[in-house]
This record gives C-alpha cells, sequence and structure tokens, in this order.
C-alpha cells in the first residue's frame, strides 16, 4: 500500500487507541469512549484539521466496521430477557416515537427545512443499537433491572427503522422485499432453534469442539456469515439483511 493510504489508516488506529485511555483519564465526566472515537474521528477528518480523507482501502474498512458493530450489538442480545413486558413496551414506546417523529418531520417539510417526512421522521425514531450497547455495557446497566428494557428498546428501534427503509425506501418492489425479508427471517429462526437443541446437528457440535482450538472455527464461520449477508444487502438493495447478522451464540459459542 502505498504512503497515502497506510498514513491515514495510523491516524485511525491511534485515535482508536487513545480513545479509551481519554475515558479512562477523564472518568469524573463519565464520557463513553464511544463518544471520545467520534470526536476524534471528527477532529482529523476532513471537515476539522484535515489529517485524513476517505479513500477505498478506508471506506471498505468503514462499512466492515459498521457491519461489524452490528453483528457485536446481536451478540449483547438476549431474547429470553427481552420478551415479554420489555419487548412489548419497546415496541409501543417505538410506534409512539414514529408518530411523533413523522409528525415533527411534517412540520420541518412544510417549513422547507427538510425534504421528506418519511426519512426524517424514521431517522427520529432510530436507536442506533450498534453505538447504545457497547455504552451501556461499560456502564453496567444491561445487568441490572433495567437492562433488559434497554435491550428492547434499542432492538425495536433499530430493526423497526431497517425494515420500513427496506421496504418502502428502496427501488426494488416492496412485495419482493417483503417476501425476501420473511425468507431471511425464517432461515435465522431455524438456526437459532438448532443451535438451542439439547442434541444440536454436528455441523454444531462441530463448531463448538473448534471454538478455542487454533482454526477457531466459529470465528470464521460468523466473518463468512457477515460478509455473504453485506455482499447480498448489496446485491439485492436490502439493508435489512444488516440487521439479521445471526449472533455468535446461535453457533454455540
Amino acid at each position: 500500500m502505498t504512503y497515502a493510504v497506510i498514513s491515514p489508516l495510523v491516524l485511525i488506529a491511534a485515535a482508536a487507541v487513545l480513545a479509551p485511555v481519554i475515558s479512562e483519564q477523564t472518568r469524573g465526566l463519565r464520557v463513553p469512549s464511544v463518544v471520545i472515537e467520534l470526536a476524534l474521528g471528527i477532529l482529523i477528518g476532513p471537515d476539522v484539521l484535515k489529517l485524513t480523507h476517505p479513500n477505498e482501502v478506508i471506506s471498505a474498512f468503514s462499512d466492515m466496521g459498521l457491519t461489524f458493530l452490528m453483528f457485536l450489538a446481536g451478540f449483547e442480545l438476549d431474547l429470553n430477557r427481552v420478551k415479554g413486558q420489555p419487548l412489548r413496551l419497546a415496541s409501543l414506546g417505538w410506534l409512539l416515537s414514529l408518530a411523533l417523529g413523522l409528525a415533527f418531520a411534517f412540520a420541518l417539510v412544510s417549513t422547507g427545512l427538510a425534504l421528506d417526512t418519511l426519512i426524517v421522521g424514521l431517522s427520529l425514531t432510530t436507536t442506533a443499537l450498534g453505538t447504545l450497547l457497547p455504552v451501556l455495557g461499560d456502564a453496567g446497566v444491561l445487568k441490572t433491572e433495567f437492562g433488559p428494557y434497554m435491550l428492547g428498546i434499542g432492538s425495536v428501534g433499530e430493526f423497526g427503522p431497517i425494515v420500513v427503509v427496506a421496504i418502502l425506501l428502496t427501488h426494488k418492489d416492496p412485495v419482493v422485499s417483503s417476501l425476501l425479508l420473511v425468507c431471511f427471517v425464517v432461515i435465522a429462526a431455524a438456526t437459532a432453534l438448532l443451535a438451542t437443541r439439547v442434541q444440536p446437528p454436528k455441523v454444531v457440535a462441530l463448531l463448538r469442539r473448534h471454538l478455542h482450538s487454533s482454526a477457531q472455527l466459529p470465528v470464521r464461520v460468523a466473518v463468512l456469515l457477515v460478509l455473504l449477508l453485506v455482499y447480498l444487502a448489496s446485491e439485492l438493495g436490502l439493508d435489512v439483511l444488516l440487521g439479521l447478522l445471526p449472533p455468535a451464540s446461535w453457533f454455540g459459542c
């Protein structure tokens, strides 16, 4: 790789190292490291100090980083803790926030401050689960009684907008998009059920045996699935597929 490619990567890696160090040194302010990461990224980016600029390599790392962030968010999600009242309240809360968001977006569009009611309204309802969970996890909130409710709110607030965008705001036929989404949900649910059987299939047993070996086969399978779903999302125009990234626990990890 050329200097123009390596230099920005070094700065980005340095910012990633500095963020938790700064967060630790400023514990009195209780600023999450992810917030410092965002601040450092803005600082060294093309809009402030202009030390780094987007290129093909950085864009590829950025897209894959976002995808793995969603994967890790799915890893933190425990459906047994979320189901029931936390999920019901989260769904009700998201529908309420959607109504408020659309109303606010309509007001912005009417005054000429925004261009599209649906896009702005959905943007106001998303919870950015991938960013939210690390903050809550580091603060120990997920282990409290309030944790399941936050998981439910984050999950519904992340998946709901993705589904609506995939169905209504893509160039694909909404019926086709819906059918593809249902197929992937069924496949994901079937995979989860197979992994939780008392006597799981041989492939799951194989993955468990190699989890702590030098091969680390479940990790390789997880990376393959991430790349495969990114490819399918790109080819089919369905970003919702990224929300179906399976947690590693499905492989008995």
